[in-house]
């Protein structure tokens, strides 16, 4: 994983460490939509997710409609 679990936050801020792969994908993506730099796609990518409310994001690709929620590994347990 690429994302760093050793996040550091308080009640209004927070601080994530991307790194490897996941760097690179948000270096692509800030790149093909266009935006000024990685913080851009990341407040584009929030509230995206915001607005779907944990139902998924549909998006349409060359083959079609696909919805991404996340993987089950990425949930958090029951036992919270």
């Amino acid at each position: 994983m690429a994302v760093s679990k050793n996040i550091t936050s308080t009640e209004s801020s927070g601080e994530i460490t991307i790194t490897n792969g996941d760097w690179q994908a948000l270096k692509r993506a800030a790149l093909a939509y266009g935006v000024s730099d990685e913080s851009d796609i990341i407040a584009f990518a929030i509230g995206i997710l915001d607005k779907s409310n944990g139902r998924g994001v549909v998006v349409e690709t060359t083959e079609g409609r696909m919805k991404f929620i996340p993987s089950d590994k990425l949930k958090k347990s029951p036992q919270g």
